[in-house]
C-alpha cells in the first residue's frame, strides 16, 4: 500500500529495524558499564575516567531505551493499520500518514520512499473480508508464537549457563582461597555478585519471562482466531475484536529480535506451507 508515494509496508518494517537498532545499542552500553566494571575491579586502573565513562554510558543506554520505545509505538500503530488494510481494505488516510512520517528519523523516511516493495507480508489470497482478517491473525500469531518461544529458551538458557559459571567460579576461588591472595578472592567474589545482578538489571529474565508470556499470548490468539474461522459466518466485530486483543498483547511485549526471524525464517516458512497446503 502506497500513500503520498510512502509505502506502507516498507515504513512499518524500517521503523521496527530504527527501533531495533537503539534498542541494541542500549544493551551494548550495558554490557560495556559491565566489562569496564570488572576491568577496574581487578585492574584499579583508570578508576575516575572509567567512573565517568559509565556513567554517560548509563544515561545513554537509559536514553536509547526511551528513543527505542517511542519508534517502537509508532511501529506498532503502522502494523495495527495495516493489518486492517489487508483484512478489512481500510485504507490508511494521507492525514495519517503524514503525521508517522514527520516524526520518524531520516532514514525510515528514505526507507519508506525506497520503491514499492513486495507485496507478500501475508500468504491468504482471499478477498478482504473478516475471514481474510482472521487468517492473517492466524499467520502473525503463529510466527510470532513459535519465535517468542525460540527466544525465550535462548535467553533462560543464556541467563542460567551464565549464572552456573558465576557460582562455579566462586566456589572454585572459595576452594582455592588459601593459594590466592585474599584482595583477589574478594574481587573474585564481588565479580560474580556483579554479573548475576547484571542478569537481572539488565532485563535479560525478566525478557525471558516476557517473550513466555508473549508466545502463550499469540497461541491464545490463534487458537481463537482457528474457532471463529470454522463459523460459517463471521461478523467484522468478532474478527476486528480477536485482531484487537491479540495486537494489545504484542504490543506490551518486548520486540522480536531480527537475527532470530532471520535464524528461523526458511524453517518457518517452509512449515507454514506445508500446514496451508494440507488445510485446502
Amino acid at each position: 500500500m502506497a500513500t503520498n508515494n510512502i509505502n506502507l509496508q516498507k515504513f512499518m518494517s524500517a521503523q521496527f529495524n530504527a527501533a531495533k537498532w537503539y534498542l541494541n545499542l542500549a544493551s551494548w552500553c550495558s554490557i560495556t558499564v559491565l566489562a569496564m566494571d570488572l576491568f577496574v575491579l581487578f585492574t584499579e586502573q583508570f578508576q575516575k575516567t572509567i567512573a565517568l565513562a559509565a556513567a554517560v554510558l548509563v544515561i545513554a543506554s537509559v536514553l536509547c531505551l526511551w528513543r527505542s520505545q517511542r519508534l517502537k509505538d509508532t511501529a506498532e500503530v503502522l502494523l495495527r493499520r495495516f493489518e486492517l488494510y489487508k483484512g478489512l481494505s481500510w485504507p490508511v488516510s494521507p492525514r495519517e500518514i503524514s503525521d508517522l512520517v514527520a516524526t520518524a528519523p531520516q532514514s525510515v523516511k528514505t526507507a519508506a520512499r525506497s520503491g514499492d516493495g513486495s507485496d507478500t507480508y501475508f500468504t491468504s489470497t482471499r478477498q478482504e473480508t473478516p475471514k481474510r482478517l482472521l487468517e492473517n491473525l492466524t499467520e502473525s500469531a503463529w510466527w510470532t508464537k513459535h519465535q517468542a518461544r525460540r527466544v525465550s529458551n535462548i535467553l533462560f538458557g543464556f541467563s542460567i549457563l551464565v549464572g552456573i559459571l558465576a557460582v562455579v567460579t566462586l566456589i572454585v576461588s572459595l576452594q582455592n582461597a588459601s593459594t590466592l591472595s585474599q584482595d583477589f578472592a574478594e574481587n573474585i567474589a564481588k565479580a560474580v555478585i556483579a554479573i548475576i545482578v547484571f542478569l537481572f538489571t539488565a532485563g535479560y529474565i525478566r525478557l525471558a519471562f516476557d517473550y513466555l508470556l508473549l508466545a502463550q499470548e499469540a497461541t491464545k490468539a490463534e487458537e481463537r482466531a482457528c474457532q471463529l474461522l470454522e463459523k460459517p459466518n463471521v461478523t467484522e466485530v468478532e474478527a476486528i475484536q480477536c485482531a484487537h486483543d491479540y495486537q494489545l498483547a504484542r504490543a506490551a511485549a518486548p520486540l522480536l529480535p531480527t537475527w532470530l526471524w532471520k535464524l528461523m525464517q526458511n524453517e518457518l516458512n517452509q512449515l507454514w506451507k506445508e500446514r496451508t497446503e494440507q488445510s485446502r
